[in-house]
């Protein structure tokens, strides 16, 4: 008997001990935040939408909160003041990036999206920069190219005018022939086999909701990816993105075997150039493999972020149906009917520069951007070992009750002053700020701003079937609007 009680006492003390270690927190000054349960710890209530769930949870915590997901501590930042103070003034100490694997099991260590933080990424994304500067991304380039294949769009919008169209896919292929043309210096045909599919690709990685979901799980729980059903969906992902890898490289090799030094003018030609002739000579990260998956990140980041963007300013507009007789007016009053949209105009247009802010704060097509910590950090007080995710929630910053008032409320006239002029905030980060920041932030805004524009001026928008939905697909990188149809008339 004595033996027994024995054994039942060590059970319970090596139990205690267990969850003494579950519970424990990685540094006494480590930011407070819910454990949740035993093994999974807050998984179970994230929710269909995280950003939502951890912004609640830091009007309990704090700006600066921690949450136990799985058997790890992650760090949540849910306003604008710590995120620009982690992101940007302490960029060195907060910059890292996870091991995503879901995605680099086959990008491995290539490209710079889910490249972690070292001199050899910031080799990379400094060239990146430059090069789509040079290469398609100057204001007047960039507007060129836009205005170009926006008048694509709307002559096929106006062929299927008077019935219901599916305007997801629409608008990504003509954003996907934006960011080609910059990226490859050429446009797809519609019905080019090669673009089709890569459009197809990227729609089920990032836009297809049971694809989303199990995503999400698996980069919380890495060992799901051996257990069915996630096991299917992990193939499915490797299967995509090997897909997507395919295209680049034959698009790399023939780029390879027809390059000329005197007509560079785009990005992978830049790329091949620097390889050849620049930097690439003593850098060996300029290789072929790093060009297949830095081109394929910037294509599927330019194709993805800029449709769902328009989109949610379509839904938003269906949804909020006065702004549209006043962005119409106001669209009509600038440019008539035959007038050709600019950049330039944005001064004269501040209601249609607002709401677009609005839709950026109000749906953030990426709401969480996942860092991790490259040293050991003190963020407000609070010490955040090295190695730890940190996510910045843009979503709560962009929710910030302190910052917008009835964040909930989609109102554009926040961003407009007394003289009705439109202020421009930057505090709405839908781009992400520091040395991490999206590369194409002024392709992006740019392209939205004249595409919307010259939809407004074309078509009257409206709905099918009721209103599309307010829900997105999120998988935890991106949240996307599901498809909808409108029906457009033309004014």
């Amino acid at each position: 008997m004595e033996t027994w009680w024995a054994v039942v006492y060590s059970l319970c003390a090596l139990c205690m001990a267990w969850l003494w270690s579950w519970w424990k927190k990685p540094h006494p000054k480590f930011p407070p935040g819910p454990r949740g349960l035993p093994i999974v710890g807050m998984a179970p209530f994230l929710g269909p939408e995280p950003q939502i769930t951890f912004k609640k949870l830091g009007e309990k915590y704090g700006p600066v909160m921690s949450v136990r997901m799985g058997m790890k501590d992650i760090v949540v930042l849910n306003t604008y003041e710590v995120i620009n103070q982690a992101y940007v003034k302490q960029a060195n100490e907060f910059s890292g990036r996870q091991d995503f694997f879901v995605y680099k099991q086959v990008t491995q260590d290539y490209g710079v999206m889910f490249k972690d933080y070292s001199d050899e990424y910031k080799r990379q994304k400094n060239f990146g920069t430059q090069a789509l500067k040079r290469h398609g991304m100057s204001k007047a380039e960039m507007e060129k190219q836009i205005l170009y294949e926006s008048d694509f769009l709307m002559e096929k919008l106006r062929k299927q005018s008077g019935s219901p169209i599916n305007i997801v896919p629409v608008l990504y292929q003509s954003a996907g022939n934006v960011v080609a043309s910059i990226v490859l210096g050429k446009r797809f045909e519609d019905n080019d086999p090669t673009f089709l599919l890569l459009l197809k690709t990227l729609k089920t990685i990032f836009a297809n909701k049971k694809i989303a979901d199990s995503i999400m799980m698996m980069m919380l729980f890495e060992n799901l990816r051996y257990i069915p059903p996630f096991s299917t969906t992990n193939q499915t992902i490797k299967e995509q993105l090997q897909i997507l890898s395919d295209i680049f490289q034959k698009i790399v090799d023939d780029k390879n075997a027809n390059f000329k030094q005197t007509d560079v003018n785009n990005f992978m030609d830049a790329f091949i150039n620097e390889k050849r002739h620049g930097a690439g000579k003593i850098d060996s990260s300029f290789t072929d493999e790093q060009l297949v998956v830095f081109a394929r990140d910037i294509f599927s980041a330019g194709t993805e972020t800029v449709s769902s963007n328009i989109g949610w300013a379509i839904i938003c507009l269906l949804h909020h149906p006065k702004y549209k007789q006043l962005l119409k007016d106001e669209i009509k009053d600038c440019l008539g009917r035959d007038g050709q949209p600019s950049l330039s105009i944005k001064d004269h247009l501040p209601m249609t520069c607002a709401f677009l802010q609005e839709v950026l704060r109000f749906r953030i097509v990426a709401p969480m951007v996942h860092h991790k910590t490259n040293s050991d950090a003190v963020l407000y007080g609070y010490v955040i070992p090295k190695g730890t995710q940190v996510t910045a929630n843009l979503h709560g910053a962009a929710w910030d009750k302190e910052t917008w008032p009835q964040p909930e409320v989609f109102n554009p006239e926040r961003h407009i002053d007394e003289e009705g002029k439109f202020v421009f905030s930057p505090k709405i980060i839908a781009f992400s700020i520091g040395p991490r920041f999206c590369m194409g932030e002024s392709l992006g805004r740019a392209e939205v701003f004249l595409v919307f524009v010259s939809l407004l001026q074309h078509f009257d928008i409206s709905s099918v079937n009721g209103l599309p939905s307010l829900q997105g697909c999120s998988t935890n990188i991106v949240y996307t609007p599901q498809d909808f149809e409108i029906m457009l008339t033309p004014l």
